[in-house]
């Protein structure tokens, strides 16, 4: 049955009027989807919804979309902005001199395979540019909802909170923990060194990938902070054991200006980090 292939939390903390200028952002990943409503600029949140559904579901993308929309009302509500960040495998790192339109296609396709169907864009961060293809039905859907709706790719989120998020700071190492996906970044000397979107299903997976990735680039667990993202607890087995093998590992913390209310406040400061930050990244 439906209700057997997802689950859902919903937060809401604020009777919205129908004056209230508000503003919604959408995080989604393959098989997780979370909005949050925001008032002033998307400073304070006041309502969160987070559906997660079965790996094993045969839904595409648009339709996984248009039922969590249609589950939480979103389609019928107005909202001044709308932002969306797009976690998927269907991207590339490129220097900024391979930088047309057809060079980010070739490469694209190079890297992950057929991408007819899917719209390029791409992102200037630092000395490279981050493109990316996002399916077509997914952007008409999402256009066809919201006016002036901002889609970005959510490694390109990241990694712009990497270098220009105050909690990333003294960090040389970044691990974003999603349900069965996760992101590394390493950065040397304030230069990414290393970015990928890897699938886990258990703890010891996430370690391998992470120490793996730290080998590889001279990154030393013993020295290398590491600061992590997701909706984990902080006495989980997962952050236990990351603990045991890298020296320096915190949560990330939103913090201000970012103001969560109501039920929301007791939320950790590291869930829904990209969520919650992504309308500060300029690009």
């Amino acid at each position: 049955m439906l209700t057997e292939s997802y689950q859902i939390r919903h937060f809401t903390g604020h009777q919205f009027q129908s004056s209230d200028k508000t503003c919604l952002s959408l995080y989604l990943a393959p098989n997780t989807f979370v909005y949050a409503v925001s008032l002033s600029g998307f400073n304070e949140v006041f309502e969160l919804g987070h559906m997660d559904f079965n790996p094993a579901s045969a839904m595409q993308a648009e339709e996984k979309l248009s039922f969590f929309l249609r589950n939480f009302l979103l389609h019928k509500r107005s909202f001044e902005k709308v932002v969306v960040s797009v976690l998927n495998t269907d991207f590339t790192l490129l220097p900024l001199s391979f930088g047309t339109e057809q060079d980010v296609k070739d490469y694209l396709m190079f890297s992950n395979g057929d991408i007819s169907g899917k719209h390029v864009f791409s992102h200037r961060i630092g000395d490279f540019r981050f493109c990316y293809a996002l399916d077509a039905d997914l952007r008409q859907l999402l256009e066809k909802t919201f006016n002036a709706v901002l889609i970005r790719h959510a490694g390109a989120i990241n990694l712009s909170l990497f270098f220009d998020h105050r909690s990333f700071s003294t960090a040389s190492a970044a691990l974003f923990v999603g349900e069965k996906v996760m992101e590394i970044a390493l950065k040397k000397n304030d230069k990414l060194v290393y970015y990928n979107v890897l699938n886990w299903s258990g703890t010891e997976d996430v370690l391998y990938y992470l120490l793996f990735a730290f080998e590889q680039f001279g990154f030393d667990p013993l020295s290398s902070p590491l600061l992590i993202s997701g909706e984990f607890a902080l006495d989980s087995e997962l952050f236990k054991t990351l603990k045991k093998y890298v020296k320096h590992v915190h949560p990330v913390v939103t913090g201000q200006p970012v103001k969560l209310h109501k039920e929301l406040a007791q939320l950790p400061g590291h869930f829904y980090f990209t969520l919650l930050n992504q309308h500060t990244c300029g690009l």
